[in-house]
């Protein structure tokens, strides 16, 4: 039995002889190993082929551009996140802020107005004298500080009573505002103030004066005769500790006579100029109230 190597066959009883050996031993003489017949060598395995694109550029150059995509990537996914960031904080700011909103309308003080007559309505000099009790009352849940009420009366004529009465109402809220602020600095401006349930009342005189009867005046009919149309206008200013500014409760009221029942219902509302009318027979009824 032999050993096959390759296609040929040795025998068993040959020896094997290493590569080299055998090759000295052909011509019978020993050679120097530099002088023997090279090694067979594998077949030689052709390089990879490139692809047509990859011939045409530069190495280097193909990793810069590779660079730039990844950090442009990363700028674009950057500035992506910053503005969804930006969207979510302005939405936050505005949930705290109607938030806040919510919290100041339900724990902050809110002054509610109450208006009677104190003493008879007269005409004086030609002026139509009266004065008003005005009850402030805090339906609130914190305490209202530097309490501070006015009250006037206007003549309305024809389409006047649509937008003359908030018009002037807003005009004493103003006055109000002026008139606490020449006074703020006094301690006893602040002394009017009123805890949550609690009320505060103050006497206010109201006039109307001959100028602003003279172009407000017209025939009101039998009984009336001369009349004239008062409304009862007026602001309470007020603070509290959480709040930067004054904020304001402005009313309106319709005045009313009941001294003559034979005057129809629809001619109450106007005043004979000249006669005196008992307050128990001056009725107010609110048409109008700004608050803020």
């Amino acid at each position: 039995m032999g050993y096959t190597i390759g296609m040929a066959e040795i025998p068993a009883d040959k020896p094997v002889e290493p590569i080299g050996a055998a090759a000295q031993a052909a011509d019978g003489e020993k050679k120097p190993i530099s002088q023997l017949p090279p090694s067979p060598r594998a077949p030689e395995v052709p390089p990879a082929v490139k692809p047509k694109w990859y011939s045409k550029y530069d190495p280097k150059e193909i990793r810069e551009w590779g660079k730039l995509a990844i950090e442009f990537i990363t700028l674009v996914a950057v500035i992506w996140y910053a503005c969804v960031a930006s969207h979510q904080l302005i939405e936050m700011r505005q949930t705290n802020i109607i938030i806040s909103r919510q919290l100041e309308m339900t724990d902050r003080p809110w002054i509610k107005d109450d208006v009677t007559s104190a003493i008879d309505l007269s005409w004086q000099n030609g002026a139509l004298v009266w004065a008003v009790i005005i009850k402030t009352d805090n339906v609130g849940h914190s305490v209202a500080t530097g309490i501070y009420p006015e009250a006037k009366l206007i003549a309305i004529q024809g389409a006047d009573f649509i937008d003359t009465p908030r018009r002037e109402a807003k005009k004493i809220c103003d006055d109000v505002d002026r008139r606490f602020e020449n006074i703020k600095s006094d301690p006893a401006a602040w002394a009017n103030s009123a805890f949550p349930g609690a009320a505060l009342q103050s006497l206010e005189n109201a006039y109307l004066f001959p100028d602003q009867i003279k172009n407000r005046s017209f025939d009101g009919g039998q009984p009336s005769g001369q009349s004239v149309l008062p409304m009862l206008i007026g602001c309470i200013g007020y603070h509290y500790p959480t709040s930067e500014r004054i904020h304001h409760t402005a009313f309106i009221y319709g005045l009313a006579r009941t001294d003559d029942p034979s005057i129809p219902e629809a001619g109450r509302g106007f005043f004979t100029i000249g006669k005196n009318i008992p307050k128990a027979n001056v009725t107010l009824f609110k048409t109008g109230q700004i608050v803020d």
